[in-house]
């Protein structure tokens, strides 16, 4: 292969991730009118948080985090990891990003803004997330004017958005990890959970208030490692996508059975879809 076909293959690669990482970074108002996305800002050489709005077909950068590096206000340092959400009222947003320099204690900024009325801009730090990337990779889970994240393998981290109330919390009867998930409608908070026997995982639901859990289905996969998975605001469907090297499957379990499987070539021999 020569150069330039390979420069122009890697770039195509490097699009196609920057891409997919954008789809999954994107977030709809609660009236489905705006949708909150990863955007590039030339003027600071930032990755920030823009709006679109679907109806006028237009979009607005709304956050551009540009930090220094200590001693060189000319060098320029920006989060790898940029996550955005709505709060439930659709007139404030909230924005977390990986706080840089902090290998050995890695943190957390979380930025609340509003969007389309007059209002003060909050701002937090969280020290000590177990893992600032995954929780970045997961969807922000806002549950009203709180925020939820998993801090340790049993620890849940209540974040209140509009006081900074921050309580943990310590699932001590979970058989795993414990990670946190939104509702669809932002109003209630999910959770997956390792369950008993090889592989199995709980999805279940999780009081806002109290961090008490209710088990909703027990599935014989591995939830966490699949590619992809959603749920009804009730959490009475679940749907997930499991990968592998050869091919991939589609599972859909409703009231904790089984309702639904295909597989789906992933090499495009053959469509079964």
């Amino acid at each position: 292969m020569s150069n330039s076909k390979r420069n122009a293959a890697l770039a195509f690669v490097g699009l196609l991730a920057l891409s997919i990482y954008i789809l999954a970074c994107t977030s709809f108002s609660p009236d489905d009118t705006k949708v909150l996305y990863p955007a590039f800002d030339t003027s600071s050489g930032t990755t920030g948080m823009a709006v679109y709005n679907r109806q006028t077909r237009s979009s607005e950068l709304l956050f551009a985090p540009a930090t220094y590096a200590a001693g060189d206000t000319n060098a320029q340092e920006s989060p790898c990891l940029l996550r955005g959400g709505w709060l439930a009222n659709g007139h404030e947003i909230v924005v977390a990003y990986a706080s840089p320099n902090e290998e050995q204690n890695p943190g957390m900024v979380v930025a609340v803004m509003p969007w389309d009325m007059r209002k003060p801009v909050r701002t937090f730090r969280l020290a000590g997330i177990k893992d600032v990337g995954e929780s970045l990779v997961t969807p922000l889970c806002i549950s009203g004017q709180r925020l939820f994240l998993q801090a340790s393998n049993h620890t849940v981290l209540r974040l209140d958005l509009l006081s900074g109330e921050l309580v943990a919390h310590e699932c001590a009867d979970a058989k795993g990890d414990v990670a946190v998930y939104p509702s669809p409608d932002g109003t209630g908070v999910f959770y997956l959970e390792a369950a008993e026997g090889e592989g199995k995982t709980l999805f279940g639901r999780m009081n806002p208030k109290d961090f008490s859990r209710t088990p909703l289905m027990v599935l014989s996969n591995q939830l966490r490692e699949s590619e992809a998975f959603a749920y009804d605001k009730d959490g009475k469907v679940l749907v997930w996508l499991s990968v592998d090297e050869q091919k991939a499957s589609l599972q859909v379990w409703r009231e904790g059975k089984a309702a639904f499987s295909r597989e789906l070539d992933l090499h495009g021999h053959k469509r079964t879809f």
